[in-house]
């Protein structure tokens, strides 16, 4: 639908003689066809194969209502595979109901939870802020804003920057967003681009939703730090996380690499677009921190075997009948490898799942099998010092949110 213009090409005009029993004896060529143009496409069949299967394999397993899986090539923003769960078949999409017809990636706009912590993170140790190896009293698990206390889902009490990451406390993030103020936290978001088209070649895209910092209430602060109070789609809240991955650059997304005439001749290729969003340094500190997620920290089972990798676990409760749910969750698991130069970065979203809530328990296996393979797929070379300390680690803290 989106390239139709240049898919369909230009219809051709024929005219015919014919005698007096209207049979036709001669056809003149007025004006030929012109033969449509093709994609090529940025989407690796084997990596969309791996992410449609282990997707499905992760919504079935936690009895879920849905998921989303998309790799992205960290540096280009390319788009290597793009999975969603129901699935349908294009050929008799009138066979389901219109609900499966979407692109829930681009679409589909949810609350992101810790995932979003990456914004006010990074926005801090920009502004200097914090730095990466402050303390920051997490009140045993407690703050109140504008009357309104946050909790943590568990009662920590010192934490460094990377363990506010590490163990995703909600009380952490929010004394970050409180150092920011809401003007800056506010101008963080828009310029990681919620708000916003990421600009993928996709039709249907959605811009989420992020009200102006003057017409927060109270306690929005608090809530918007950790993830709540906003509306993000898949697709961005990847994007974000990706600028960590290729050392602060937010990229427009994509799925057509080039488009090709009928000869083969080249008639439009996409180049990269990147837009600097933090210092390489500040990149470099939180990807530490990420890789802490993966080692110590929620995100554990995304360990990889071979390779090192960072990341973050998300568990955003839903909003029924205008209160947060109690039993309904979107869950996630965002994260990029192999350290220090990755390659990728890959999504894994659950929505609703009805077997466990934490993303890093949802989520983060099926991200490990994803980009496990992802990787071993593109060839990338694995670190030949680390396999066994990967294992370690794995065996280590089995069972583990």
């Amino acid at each position: 639908l989106q390239y139709d213009k240049d898919l369909k090409g230009k219809e051709g005009v024929y005219s015919f003689g014919v005698d007096a029993r209207r049979r036709s004896f001669r056809v003149n060529v007025d004006k030929p066809p012109v033969q449509g143009h093709s994609l090529v496409l940025s989407i690796d069949k084997s990596i969309q194969y791996i992410a449609d299967r282990e997707l499905r394999a992760a919504v079935r397993e936690s009895r879920a209502r849905a998921g989303v899986a998309i790799v992205m090539e960290s540096e280009t923003g390319r788009i290597l595979a793009l999975s969603d769960y129901p699935q349908f078949n294009c050929n008799t999409y009138n066979k389901v109901a219109p609900d499966y017809w979407r692109n829930r990636a681009v679409s589909d706009m949810f609350e992101p939870g810790s995932t979003f912590k990456v914004v006010v993170a990074t926005a801090a140790l920009e502004a200097g802020l914090t730095r990466p190896n402050e303390w920051i009293d997490c009140q045993n698990g407690t703050i109140v804003i504008g009357r309104h206390p946050f909790h943590d889902h568990k009662p920590y009490g010192m934490l460094t920057f990377g363990q506010i990451l590490e163990y995703s406390s909600n009380v952490g993030a929010a004394k970050l967003g409180l150092r920011l103020g809401q003007q800056r936290l506010y101008e963080a978001l828009r310029n990681f681009g919620f708000g916003s088209k990421s600009g993928i070649d996709l039709p249907g895209e959605i811009i989420g939703l992020v009200r102006d910092w003057r017409d927060w209430s109270g306690l929005s602060i608090g809530a918007i730090s950790f993830g709540q109070e906003v509306g993000v789609t898949s697709l961005q809240i990847l994007s974000a996380i990706n600028a960590i991955a290729n050392g602060g650059y937010r990229v427009r997304p994509s799925v057509v690499d080039r488009i090709i005439d009928e000869n083969g001749d080249l008639v439009f290729a996409r180049t990269p677009e990147r837009t600097k969003l933090m210092s390489p340094r500040t990149a470099e500190a939180v990807a530490d921190a990420f890789e802490g997620v993966v080692l110590r920290g929620t995100g554990r089972r995304a360990a990889l075997e071979g390779y090192r990798a960072a990341g973050k676990t998300g568990t955003a409760q839903k909003i029924v009948g205008g209160r947060y749910s109690d039993s309904k969750y979107v869950s996630s698991f965002i994260g990029f490898a192999p350290l220090p130069q990755p390659r990728i970065t890959v999504l894994v979203q659950i929505d609703e799942p009805g077997k466990g809530h934490y993303g890093g328990d949802v989520c983060a296996p099926f991200f490990q099998k994803i980009t496990q393979e992802t990787l071993m797929q593109l060839r990338v070379p694995p670190d030949p010092g680390l396999p066994l300390r990967a294992i370690t680690t794995l065996k280590a803290d089995a069972g583990s949110k």
